[in-house]
């Protein structure tokens, strides 16, 4: 049967003896600042990307027409998230279908260029 050792760390208890208690609360603060911090430029950030979002919504209405938000003042950060979520993925449904429709063209622009080009053409004849 294995015996288990363990391993002890004289120094382990040392880092929080030796912290006094008026450093203890003053890191408190500062970590309580950059928290709020944080936590004030995430919330901001978010409320630009809501409002962002609401002009997009709205983008199509006529000038000067009172609509009113699809979502009350405070929205909920899930909701705004979510939303641009399913903008993005919109984007690029929208994207590879322009994608799709530009390769389509450039065939048919080759295409007339070969009939344009071709000396015996039939339509060519007709043209000149």
């Amino acid at each position: 049967m294995p015996v288990a050792t363990q391993v002890t760390d004289p120094d382990a208890n040392l880092v929080s003896a030796d912290i006094k208690p008026e450093a203890r609360t003053l890191a408190k603060t500062s970590h309580s600042v950059i928290e709020r911090r944080y936590r004030e430029n995430l919330n901001t950030k978010i409320a630009q990307l809501d409002h962002t979002l609401s002009d997009i919504r709205h983008a199509d209405d006529p000038p000067g027409d009172p609509t009113v938000d699809d979502y009350p003042n405070k929205t909920k950060k899930a909701d705004v998230l979510n939303e641009a979520i399913r903008y993005v993925k919109q984007a690029e449904l929208e994207s590879q279908t322009r994608i799709k429709e530009i390769d389509f063209l450039r065939l048919r622009v080759a295409a007339l260029e070969k009939l344009v080009i071709c000396p015996d053409c039939a339509l060519l004849r007709k043209v000149l």
